[in-house]
């Protein structure tokens, strides 16, 4: 199936092969490959990285979830990679997730702690005012003198 402008241009022959946008189809090192998918315009574009899955795409635009060194060939390095939880942008943009996350709750703690301080300042006043009328209603103090 090929979407799109130029999309699929080289396939002459092969089976379950996906193109979308301008991509041939065919693979620069591996030729036509079979069951394979190509789509224009994902190479490093950003996507959500609260909602991102870990996806490969080659440098032709080739698109799969394990990498390779042939086609349906599972690379000597795959198992690497595929320990490697993120790419690096993946792991940035969660890493920025998490960073405005705690922003907006340190925010958040700072509000509280100046209502807080808004709260213990009315309440000295109040205490403040109470000790002034406790000390109102205190009688005079009298000197007593004992005469022998």
């Amino acid at each position: 199936m090929c979407v799109g402008t130029s999309s699929g241009t080289a396939i002459t022959t092969g089976t379950n092969i996906i193109t979308i946008g301008p991509v041939t189809g065919v693979h620069s090192v591996f030729g036509q490959v079979d069951n394979s998918t190509y789509i224009a315009n994902i190479l490093n574009a950003e996507v959500d990285a609260g909602t991102a899955q870990q996806v490969f795409v080659d440098a032709d635009g080739r698109l799969g979830t394990l990498p390779t060194d042939g086609p349906g060939l599972p690379g000597v390095h795959s198992t690497a990679a595929l320990l490697k939880p993120f790419p690096d942008a993946a792991k940035q943009g969660m890493l920025n997730l998490k960073l405005e996350k705690l922003q907006a709750t340190v925010m958040q703690n700072q509000q509280q702690i100046e209502t807080l301080k808004i709260r213990l300042k009315e309440q000295a006043a109040q205490i403040q005012k109470v000790n002034a009328q406790l000390e109102m209603s205190k009688p005079a103090a009298k000197v007593v003198v004992n005469k022998p």
